[in-house]
């Protein structure tokens, strides 16, 4: 295999090793199995699923913090309607216990399905008959935002360059 040896490329591999064990075995396998991740050499260490600020100082207090970088995860937590949020962590927090990495998993995703749903609802209401109204309300971005966002521009420049239609 081949590397570009450009002064302007840095190719950096990290190992991220991760364990999803709270939920069913507990705190003190987490930080069992994150010592022992540690041990192996591991560049960055991941435990999904801690519990309170508490556990996240647990973790960090339990491995070496000169040496090992952990990564927390920054989580909203909607109620089941999806009115209430509660956050346990924020990424000034992450920071203040000692992570170098938040991660903000599945948040993007949960609001774009929550959007999903609610157009949807709009959309198709019965009442309606199928039409949206002028008192229908769907926030939206503006077109011109959503192409930039997406990259038409990129599509625009490839089309005229290669001729397609």
């Amino acid at each position: 295999m081949k590397f570009n040896t450009s002064p302007y490329v840095r190719i950096m591999l990290q190992v991220i090793a991760r364990t999803d064990c709270r939920a069913a075995l507990g705190m003190e396998e987490t930080v069992t199995r994150c010592k022992l991740f540690e041990e192996a050499g591991a560049d960055i260490v991941y435990a999904e699923n801690l519990q309170s600020n508490e556990e996240y100082a647990e973790l960090r207090s339990s491995l070496k913090s000169s040496t090992t970088t952990i990564l927390a995860q920054v989580q909203l937590y909607p109620d089941e309607e999806g009115d209430e949020q509660q956050v346990l962590l924020n990424a000034e927090e992450v920071g203040k216990l000692g992570y170098c990495f938040a991660l903000f998993g599945v948040t993007a995703l949960q609001a774009t399905t929550y959007a999903i749903q609610k157009t949807a609802n709009v959309m198709l209401e019965p009442s309606s008959g199928g039409l949206v109204t002028k008192s229908s309300y769907i926030p939206l971005s503006s077109f011109s935002n959503l192409k930039k966002t997406v990259g038409f521009s990129d599509t625009e420049t490839f089309e005229l360059e290669y001729g397609c239609e």
